[in-house]
């Protein structure tokens, strides 16, 4: 395997704690362009494990679904998951991506887990932190975000988005500093049917609270309207109502078709969706 500083530009190599073992003897440095296919299966068997939920009808399959395109079903990679994998290494060997980083934790040479992080001019990007389930609570999460946090600029906001129902990782995510943002989340609607949340969560070093990350977001608490004889009066929008707006969303992007459907799913008359629709309040 090639020597990780050998890919190091003059600016990383200033900043790269030595490679060093934490209290379970787990190897944390920088990573090489060879630890790319580590890191993709990291994250393949950590979703696979950590992502499914039964209460909202996501199952394993619905997850490996959102990999098809790169993992067959045996998770072996795809003949496509291949070719994205090595024009990944070889733009990675090139030094092309000098705004992002990931750091690897590895047991016997072997990643089982990562941390990936981005800079960009206004703010910072946790692209995600990932351990295998079988190396949860030995520290290595904190012992990855502590060397990647070295890369991005502590003087803006970073932000993270994940599942909303991933309970382990918002807590995670809370106890380095992160709050949930009022970013209405994104919906997604997995091949089963059930629909599931993308939230984002927020690391500001100079303010407190949580504060909106966009100037045009708003809460749907605005709107007064009747959904299935529940009585929405300034309140947030429970979980329940995510299927709705994602219909909402839907008209958005086609109207002529989209207006009777929703009224007759979510027994909101046309007008009303229309004057939702029609406002800032929209914004999904």
């Amino acid at each position: 395997m090639a020597d990780p500083d050998e890919n190091l530009s003059n600016h990383q190599a200033g900043w790269l704690s030595p490679e060093r073992k934490s209290a379970s003897q787990i190897e944390i440095s920088l990573a090489a362009p060879e630890d790319e296919k580590g890191i993709w299966d990291v994250q393949y068997r950590t979703s696979l494990a950590s992502l499914p939920n039964e209460d909202l009808g996501i199952t394993v399959d619905d997850i490996k679904d959102t990999y098809k395109e790169l993992y067959k079903d045996d998770g072996a990679l795809s003949v496509e998951g291949e070719r994205q994998l090595q024009a990944i290494i070889q733009r990675l060997r090139e030094n092309l991506h000098t705004d992002k980083e990931s750091f690897v934790a590895k047991d016997n040479a072997n990643v089982i887990g990562f941390c990936t992080v981005a800079r960009y001019p206004d703010k910072n990007e946790l692209i995600g932190i990932y351990i295998l389930p079988e190396f949860h609570g030995r520290g290595i999460g904190m012992d990855l975000w502590k060397n990647a946090s070295q890369f991005i600029d502590s003087a803006k906001d970073t932000f993270v988005r994940l599942y909303g129902h991933n309970t382990e990782a918002k807590k995670f995510y809370n106890g380095l500093g992160f709050l949930e943002t009022d970013t209405l989340p994104k919906i997604i609607r997995h091949k089963s049917g059930a629909t599931g949340s993308i939230i984002e969560m927020a690391l500001r070093p100079n303010k407190q609270g949580v504060e909106s990350t966009h100037e045009h977001s708003k809460e749907f608490t605005q709107i007064d309207f009747q959904v299935k004889e529940d009585r929405i009066e300034g309140k947030p929008i429970s979980s329940d109502y995510y299927p709705i707006f994602v219909e909402i969303n839907d008209y958005l992007t086609n109207l002529p078709k989209w207006r009777a459907a929703q009224s007759k799913l979510t027994g909101i008359p046309q007008d009303k969706i229309e004057e939702m629709l029609d406002s800032d309040d929209a914004n999904i």
